[in-house]
């Protein structure tokens, strides 16, 4: 049966006058006050009626979100957690709301107790959080690679404080990000296989003419800068057609590879050691003078010549030349190229400056 909260008030017509005009005023007054919380009452609840709905709204959105999602009040114990929350980490939210980190059973022991600390700290200062972390996940039984966010809160005006967090899986990314890494470094690689390549002489794998004339250069560089000289020496195998022609191409490439073992031999570790062409060889000398440079030379000539350093008797001729004032790098070249031809033509196996 529906009551009016007007019924509740006898009808001041039936009332027996027994208390006159102030009686009746209360009684009219008393029914303006009733139907005025009447009014309130149903206002209020349409008010909460509202609330609830946005609040499902809002529930619903947040589930929707394939971002795990949690809440958590100023006691540090969950509120909530969405869907997302639920399926990442295979637990169901009625099972886990209202309990703190350190009752997540699911996350280890030493876990558990770093995030109540960092959580007071998040809600004490309502500061940030946010790091990368690996999770451990049903999703695919293995380990996910996440961007971990929180915020601490705090209202004065409702004294509503807690803690907000979300959990974002970047397993996906971090798989693109190290497979491009992966790919640079290979990509890194083989660029400088192919450059090392292109400045490397095949047969002796001593650097080639073009790794020489990058080095001269940067030589020339340094030297106008005001570092230390250097000296070049150019070396030619005498007779060197003979062995090809009596003995065979292959001959001819063990001659070249014996030589060259002979020039790494005698060279500093500061100096190039290239093969300029054919069986010409050029020593780049950084801080050595023409004496020391004829010295090197010198003794290069003489450890040809020892006995099992070359299968076949082989000598070789050598010119020198030092950096002076206002050379060119063909200048020089063409210098120490004449040296050498002067030692040829004074009867090999010598070293001419």
């Amino acid at each position: 049966m529906t009551c009016v909260v007007a019924d509740l008030i006898p009808d001041r017509q039936a009332m027996p006058d027994v208390a006159g005009e102030p009686a009746r005023q209360d009684i009219q007054t008393l029914r303006e006050a009733l139907a005025r919380s009447q009014c309130e009452l149903q206002a209020s609840r349409l008010a909460l009626a509202r609330q609830s709905r946005e609040l499902a709204f809002y529930r619903a959105a947040l589930d929707t979100l394939p971002t795990p999602i949690f809440a958590k009040n100023s006691e540090l114990r969950f509120t909530f957690f969405n869907h997302a929350y639920e399926d990442f980490f295979g637990v169901s939210r009625d099972d886990y709301l209202g309990k703190s980190v350190m009752e997540l059973d699911y996350l280890p022991l030493d876990e558990r107790i770093a995030y109540q600390e960092e959580d007071a700290r998040m809600l004490a200062c309502q500061s940030v959080a946010n790091h990368e972390k690996i999770y451990s996940s049903p999703l695919d039984g293995g380990g996910r690679t996440t961007l971990y966010w929180s915020r601490g809160f705090s209202d004065d005006t409702t004294g509503v404080a807690g803690l907000v967090g979300m959990i974002v899986d970047i397993s996906g990314q971090k798989a693109l990000q190290d497979g491009l890494r992966e790919t640079v470094e290979q990509l890194v690689q083989a660029h400088e296989q192919v450059r090392t390549q292109s400045l490397t002489d095949e047969l002796t794998q001593l650097a080639n003419r073009r790794a020489a004339m990058l080095r001269l250069q940067g030589l020339f560089a340094l030297t106008e800068a005001g570092e230390l000289g250097f000296s070049l020496i150019l070396f030619d195998l005498d007779h060197f057609k003979r062995i090809n022609d009596s003995h065979g191409h292959d001959a001819g490439d063990t001659v070249l590879q014996a030589f060259s073992s002979v020039l790494r031999e005698h060279c500093r570790q500061s100096d190039m050691v290239a093969r300029f062409g054919g069986e010409e060889f050029i020593c780049l000398l950084p801080g050595a003078s023409l004496e020391t440079a004829g010295h090197i030379a010198q003794r290069i000539l003489q450890a040809l010549q020892r006995p099992g350093v070359s299968p076949w008797p082989v000598t070789c001729s050598a010119g020198v030349a030092a950096f002076a004032s206002g050379d060119t790098a063909a200048g020089l070249i063409k210098r120490v190229d004449d040296a050498l031809y002067r030692a040829k033509r004074t009867g090999r196996n010598r070293v001419c400056c």
